[in-house]
């Protein structure tokens, strides 16, 4: 069986900056663990950068919010209720371009 395999630029920046996940140092995922490997991502920037990456539901939909040091970010697109994976991936991209600001 093939495994379909995700390489995208928050993988990218993720692997350059050190993190490691339950799946180990990666600088791809398998499709099906994408998910899981972003939670090891956002619990990541928490416990190391304090960086808090996470998706709001609101009755007009999903969208990314990210907190870093007294500073509050909304992602100003809504992503409709199926897309939530979609809307975490966007926040923790945000949420890594923090690190180096």
């Amino acid at each position: 069986m093939k495994k379909d395999f995700i390489k995208n630029d928050l993988i990218e920046k993720a692997y350059e900056l050190g993190f490691v996940s339950y799946f180990g140092k990666m600088f791809s995922v398998n499709k099906d663990c994408y998910y899981l490997w972003m939670c090891d991502l956002q619990k990541w920037l928490i416990e190391k950068y304090k960086i808090y990456a996470y998706v709001i539901v609101s009755s007009a939909g999903l969208f990314p919010e990210i907190f870093c040091k007294n500073r509050n970010i909304t992602i100003d697109k809504i992503y409709s209720g199926d897309e939530y994976i979609k809307c975490l991936e966007i926040g923790l991209q945000e949420a890594i371009k923090l690190i180096n600001q």
